[in-house]
């Protein structure tokens, strides 16, 4: 019966949640809102559905898990190139606003120690929700972006300390003596287990990642997660912090986005519940009691926090326009201030009326977060043109300046390359020959490493998983160029691919012609097939030696697509080439002096009917062939020596303009 009634609980718990995050997604609302409100709704204050103590357990986890995939995001990489920006606009943040709070709760009347704990509560932001929308937005490799993004790092990692100095503000232990003392502890065994862990663990993972099992690696990634925190527990840290350091540990490594990507449904699932487990602690009969002082805070709460953090984001050399957008997009309260919460709870620096009123004021605080972050440019615009500031400002002017606070640094576009077997290899070349940006990911290990020390800009990872395929950079891709012949991982991709970025070209290798269909119905612009592409080769060969015309050639290709293709599927694959050549020709951006041209080859030129080896372009000319279109259609990639240029060919010449006019003369109607 116990097993039955957890079921339903469980069911009910799920279609409540599923609900709720519908109507929130309708709404466009984050997640983490719909989290809330349906815990207020299951919880005790409305239909008492479950309580606290019912979903504690799964949340606890939930929790472990978000503290550590938090952690994953921190590299020592980031930390390092936006030190100045961490230390000055995240520290003076972090530091001012838990005075300001401090000073003024003391001279409430409120405890020295309480105060001083709200303080942290209160500076803390929502990783969760402020790096989501701008990730959504692509605007977290803007200039505002990166101060938000460095402040945030802060506050994660401000966490630590502020954990171990929770029970010393309590005065747990008796007295100062006992407390300081068990903070040592506490630091000694954190920075033991974190220094093994950094050399450790990554040791651990080169060896898991090298046997290529997905369960094997999904078991250790998960074990080690839980094995820290557990390890740490021992020693007086919570679980949570653990976690963190856990993340922190993998996030040097260069597993850490393959992690994150596998560990995401997970988290989500669990941590979803945690946040399920905040909205039930808060009571809605105390919140509707006290409805004017709790909206009193909230206007204080974003106020407050935008003028400290813009004035922190000042002080680090950030422009003002990056600087209020960042103030504003910071103004609520964070997940974390309720792990910092619950810790406070259990110390007794909190009771249950301060607690009530804390969270009110977060979960209204990060309702409006959302609507904060897409309204932060006409904020930062009247902020920049009010008289307060002293500048004059003509209609648009402010505009413009917040444009160009927001404006990305690198906003080309390039070619993502999955695989580096042969195949991927001989892409890759033909991309450094025409001077194109790319990068590679691939799953073995060994070859990251190898190519690695090449000064190749490869990365390990499943490509099916978006936050590998984020890290790529999907969202500005031109083309996403799939060299694996594992269909179902190629499909896997392509699904990942089209959500992320339905404009990109998606040109994918298969194994068998039979697959082409359906992988032009989930979204593949171009299919190569092993089977057909060799036979055509081989019969190109076969063909050239017996000295066969070149006619005839062309027709037998014709009679063999019109074999492997139906009608329909004929259709849907010239379509897509068309469209794929269309925006070859249009969104390649050659390097310095190169240029881009189609050329067709006429019947009776110099070089209808040659291989391109007795031609010499680049010897001669200094001109290379990109790729070559047939008139029945088929494509040629990168065609090397012994391809034969038949009449009617349309071949992408890449050169420079000099070098390109020369040589259209070898491809026109020979002169009398």
């Amino acid at each position: 019966m116990a097993v039955e009634t957890t079921m339903m609980g469980l069911f009910l718990l799920l279609a409540a949640t599923l609900v709720v995050l519908f109507i929130s997604s309708k709404i466009h609302l984050p997640t983490i809102i719909g989290f809330f409100v349906t815990g207020i709704l299951i919880g005790p204050s409305c239909l008492h559905l479950f309580t606290y103590d019912q979903v504690s357990l799964v949340a606890e986890f939930g929790l472990i898990l978000l503290m550590f995939t938090i952690g994953l995001e921190i590299s020592l990489k980031n930390l390092l190139a936006m030190k100045r920006l961490v230390l000055i606009a995240g520290g003076v943040q972090i530091l001012l606003t838990t005075f300001v709070v401090w000073l003024i709760l003391n001279a409430a009347g409120i405890a020295s120690g309480t105060a001083l704990l709200l303080g942290f509560m209160v500076a803390s932001s929502s990783t969760a929700i402020v790096l989501n929308l701008y990730q959504n937005n692509g605007q977290i490799d803007t200039r505002h972006g990166k101060l938000i993004l460095a402040i945030l790092i802060c506050q994660d990692i401000a966490v630590i300390p502020i954990m171990l100095l929770l029970p010393v503000i309590a005065g747990v232990g008796g007295n100062v003596v006992s407390s300081l003392m068990t903070l040592g502890t506490d630091i000694i065994a954190l920075v033991v287990v974190l220094g093994i862990a950094l050399v450790v663990v990554p040791r651990i993972l080169d060896v898991v990642a090298a046997r290529r099992n997905r369960e094997l690696f999904i078991i250790s990634v998960v074990t080690i997660c839980i094995g820290v925190a557990w390890i740490l527990s021992l020693a007086g840290v919570s679980t949570s912090l653990g976690a963190f350091l856990a993340g922190v540990a993998i996030a040097g490594s260069e597993y850490n986005h393959e992690v994150l990507g596998i560990i995401m449904p997970i988290r989500d699932l669990m941590t979803s519940v945690f946040f399920i487990s905040v909205g039930m602690m808060l009571s809605v009969a105390f919140m509707l009691d006290h409805i004017l002082f709790i909206l009193a805070l909230v206007a204080v709460l974003f106020l407050g926090k935008m003028v400290i953090t813009t004035a922190a984001g000042l002080l680090s050399g950030a422009a003002a326009g990056a600087a209020v957008i960042g103030g504003v997009g910071l103004a609520h309260i964070g997940e974390f201030s309720f792990v910092l919460g619950a810790a406070g709870m259990s110390l007794g620096l909190l009771n249950d009326t301060i607690y009530q009123v804390f969270l009110a004021v977060a979960i209204l605080s990060m309702t409006i977060a959302p609507f904060a972050v897409d309204a932060a440019p006409k904020v930062s615009r009247m902020v920049i043109c009010s008289p307060l500031v002293s500048r004059r400002c003509s209609p648009g002017t402010g505009e413009q300046e917040t444009a160009g606070e927001t404006e990305t640094e690198d906003d080309h576009e390039y070619v993502i390359v999955v695989g580096f077997g042969p195949a991927g290899k001989y892409v890759v070349r033909a991309l450094k020959r025409v001077g194109r940006e790319y990068i590679i990911l691939e799953m073995n290990p060994e070859t990251v490493a190898a190519e690695r020390a090449k000064g190749e800009n490869i990365a390990y990872g499943d490509a099916s998983l978006e936050p590998i395929l984020r890290y790529a950079g999907i969202e500005r891709a031109k083309t996403l160029v799939i060299t694996i012949p594992d269909s179902a991982a190629v499909r896997g991709i392509v699904s990942a691919a089209r959500r992320m970025n339905p404009r990109t070209t998606i040109i994918t290798r298969t194994r068998y012609t039979g697959e082409s269909p359906t992988l032009f119905k989930i979204g593949v612009d171009e299919v190569i097939a092993d089977e057909r592409e060799a036979g055509l080769a081989m019969t190109r060969r076969v063909f050239a030696s017996e000295s066969v015309p070149a006619k005839d050639l062309d027709q037998y290709v014709r009679e063999v697509r019109a074999e492997i293709f139906s009608e329909r599927e004929e259709a849907m694959a010239q379509k897509a080439e068309e469209s794929r050549l269309r925006r070859l020709s249009a969104t390649l951006e050659p390097a310095a002096k190169t240029e881009f041209v189609h050329v067709p080859v006429h019947p009776e030129s110099e070089s209808a009917g040659k291989v391109l080896s007795d031609l010499h372009l680049r010897k001669r000319f200094h001109v290379s062939i990109v790729s070559l279109r047939r008139e029945s259609g088929e494509v040629i990639l990168t065609p090397d020596g012994t391809t034969v240029l038949l009449p009617h060919d349309m071949v992408l010449l890449s050169g420079s303009r000099e070098d390109v006019s020369a040589v259209q003369r070898l491809f026109g109607k020979k002169q009398e």
